[in-house]
């Protein structure tokens, strides 16, 4: 699993891998979603099969079968991994098992996400994986991390602080994966851990006020610059001087982009009672520096 986002957080990178299958990273096999469910998928996203008439783990298609059905072949020197094995053909190539059953791609498959050999000949079966639905909340988690980081710099100004927050907002998030029942989207449930742990770090509303910006934020070229540095460093005192309440509820959905209703879900508070929030919070901002979080301008300014 690559995470491009944790350069600079290897320990959580660690992390994320060490969760999943341990095969995944050995064999590219991967779960991917499709108009089935879940399903396994090769390192290209395209869905991979078992076929009934293989005994024993022996695969049992060969010739015109194996050009319609493109066995998933491993590397040399891959090794079996958990569920995932290998089983060597005539030809002496290995091919990819899973619970004992061969793999096999089908060449009228198009794009990632078809599922149309399912149910050839009544014989042909897409491969379900067992673990489908650990492995799709590690990747809701994984897709979560550049705006988990974006939401992190925006609270606390500080790059190195904001990855310590996404880190251990992380490593609580994977450890505690089991828990997640499916009970609302996952970037709500990781957004109210990130928050919580916060919240936990900056005891009281003064402290949130009050935070010291220690990491300026790139500062704008081109034409206008320094009109741009100007009002980017209004703003920023503006939200600083924001309530905390009024500031995380304004970022959710000025920074993020979220709905009332997912924020709402974040903070766990009544949507009413978070649409008054950023209602309130607009006006100060507007009376602070003229300008509202809420505009593309505004959304620049908040991410810094």
């Amino acid at each position: 699993m690559t995470i491009p986002h944790l350069a600079r957080l290897p320990a959580l990178a660690a992390t994320l891998v060490l969760a999943g299958s341990a095969a995944w990273a050995d064999t590219g096999i991967k779960t991917g979603d499709s108009s089935l469910g879940p399903v396994l998928t090769d390192g290209n996203g395209m869905t991979l099969y078992v076929f009934d008439r293989d005994e024993d783990g022996l695969p049992a298609c060969y010739d015109q079968c194996a050009a319609n059905w493109p066995p998933l072949v491993a590397a040399e020197g891959a090794a079996a991994e958990g569920e995932y094995g290998l089983v060597q053909r005539t030809d002496g190539t290995m091919q990819w098992t899973y619970d004992g059953k061969p793999l096999y791609l089908w060449i009228n498959d198009k794009a990632p996400g078809d599922v149309t050999g399912d149910g050839v000949n009544g014989v042909w079966h897409v491969a379900n994986p067992t673990d489908a639905d650990e492995m799709t909340v590690l990747d809701e988690i994984e897709a979560c991390i550049p705006a988990l980081r974006r939401y992190a710099h925006a609270l606390v100004r500080n790059r190195d602080a904001a990855d310590d927050l996404v880190q251990d907002c992380l490593e609580r998030a994977v450890a505690g994966r089991a828990r997640w029942r499916g009970d609302g989207p996952v970037r709500a449930w990781l957004f109210r851990i990130l928050l919580n742990r916060f919240r936990d770090g900056h005891r009281g509303a003064d402290a949130l006020r009050h935070l010291v910006v220690v990491d300026r934020p790139r500062e704008p070229s081109g034409s206008g610059g320094q009109d741009e540095r100007l009002a980017l460093r209004e703003v920023e005192e503006a939200l600083k001087r924001l309530p905390s309440d009024q500031r995380t509820a304004l970022l959710l959905v000025a920074l993020e982009g979220m709905t009332i209703e997912e924020a709402a879900q974040v903070l766990g508070i009544p949507e009413g009672t978070l649409a008054s929030r950023i209602a309130r919070a607009r006006v100060a901002l507007r009376e602070l520096t003229g300008r509202d979080g809420g505009t593309p301008r505004g959304r620049r300014e908040l991410a810094g």
